[in-house]
């Protein structure tokens, strides 16, 4: 498999593919969700054999305040890193494009980008949690452990990078190959991004516009 150009932009990516066809994605996107539904079986089935039916009841319909146990942040995130491979397996099966070229049409990754947006939200999330413990304090129970922060380092960014692929890859480079119409391509895969979270207005509406934010930037600089 071949690139027509060595960079192009993100969004319509697919379309420099020699073997590129409108329905490939299609095909993409109904493989991965049968081997989403595969791996995602096996995961309640092996917290299942650990925790008991009870364990699995209450994170399948305890809603997100499951995510405040262990064990349910643990399956949160697994459920979505699952993606990943089942992303890989169907770019295999359907023999489209590489994995890669869901994440970056620059041919690898911008590490030093990376590390430069990085810092700012790292500085301003530490100003935030400094102001917020001198004028509301501390709350709640801390339940903090080595072992489960730990998990927590290894399994979120894992999640994360896992929504990249599904949403601003697959989904969005997907459309983009439709419609070729970077902002509409962008404001339509930020729907689709909040609307799969179940939070309140409020919460939706900032998902939205961390869709489009995110969307943005990810056509911006090509991955």
């Amino acid at each position: 498999m071949t690139e027509k150009n060595k960079i192009s932009k993100f969004i319509t990516f697919p379309t420099t593919f020699e073997n590129y066809k409108w329905y490939k994605p299609i095909l993409v996107f109904i493989v991965t969700a049968i081997m989403y539904l595969i791996l995602n079986g096996i995961i309640t089935l092996i917290f299942y054999a650990i925790f008991g039916q009870n364990m699995i009841s209450s994170i399948v319909f305890g809603g997100y305040e499951v995510m405040n146990t262990e064990a349910g942040q643990i399956y949160s995130d697994l459920g979505i890193i699952i993606i990943l491979p089942a992303l890989y397996v169907a770019t295999k099966v359907i023999k489209d494009r590489p994995l890669s070229s869901y994440a970056s049409s620059r041919g690898g990754f911008n590490y030093r980008l990376y590390f430069k947006a990085l810092l700012i939200p790292i500085i301003i999330y530490v100003i935030f949690e400094i102001i917020n413990i001198f004028t509301v304090g501390i709350k709640g129970t801390n339940h903090f452990s080595i072992p489960f922060f730990i998990v927590c380092i290894i399994l979120v960014p894992l999640q994360c990078i896992s929504e990249e692929f599904a949403f601003r890859g697959l989904i969005m480079q997907s459309i983009g190959s439709w419609v070729k119409i970077p902002v509409l391509t962008i404001v339509i895969q930020a729907i689709i991004f909040a609307a799969l979270h179940g939070y309140n207005n409020l919460g939706v509406l900032i998902i939205f516009i961390s869709g489009l934010v995110m969307g943005f930037f990810a056509w911006k600089t090509n991955g």
